[in-house]
């Protein structure tokens, strides 16, 4: 058999985050479903796949603990304690 002048592309090109094949229909379910069980040290890949929180939630929950207005807050300036720890939540959380 000739090969080929150009081969197809790899379904596993599209896999969620390496692992998972199938349309968010089925990928929300499997999020959700991972989200609710205790991390696997022996499976590290999986928490690519776990649901992570919104910034403007982060953002919202770190203002309410340190009992902050978040009109104060100047975007790419950390002025105080609290827009600190949600800009090291942020960065932690969101880019796991």
């Amino acid at each position: 058999m000739p090969p080929l002048d150009d081969p197809p592309d790899s379904p596993l090109d599209d896999a969620l985050g390496g692992l998972l094949l199938g349309s968010s229909a089925f990928a929300d379910p499997v999020r959700r479903l991972l989200g609710e069980k205790p991390e696997d040290l022996d499976a590290p890949q999986l928490g690519h796949l776990r649901p992570r929180p919104a910034l403007e939630a982060i953002v919202a929950a770190v203002a309410a603990h340190f009992d902050v207005d978040l009109s104060d807050w100047v975007a790419g300036r950390r002025s105080n304690h609290a827009a600190r720890a949600a800009a090291r939540l942020e960065k932690k959380l969101l880019s796991a």
